[in-house]
């Protein structure tokens, strides 16, 4: 049972890392433009949510390697 919780988390964390990290990885290469390039602002609030995104990851691998036991 308690094999499946770690699985259920790391699917979790997975997809949500996928969001945080797709979402604004989009977006970055549209603030990237040459006529964008003034917002310094918006690309380092992007690059911390992708940050967070990789960090969700590893906390669901994480859950998956103890709870599981892969």
């Amino acid at each position: 049972m308690v094999s499946r919780l770690g699985n259920v988390i790391y699917w979790f964390c997975t997809g949500f890392a996928a969001l945080m990290i797709g979402i604004p990885g989009a977006l970055l290469a549209f603030v990237m433009r040459p006529e964008y390039a003034g917002s310094a602002e918006g690309f380092w609030r992007m690059v911390e949510i992708i940050i967070a995104g990789v960090l969700t990851f590893l906390i669901g691998r994480a859950a998956k390697y103890v709870l599981a036991s892969r």
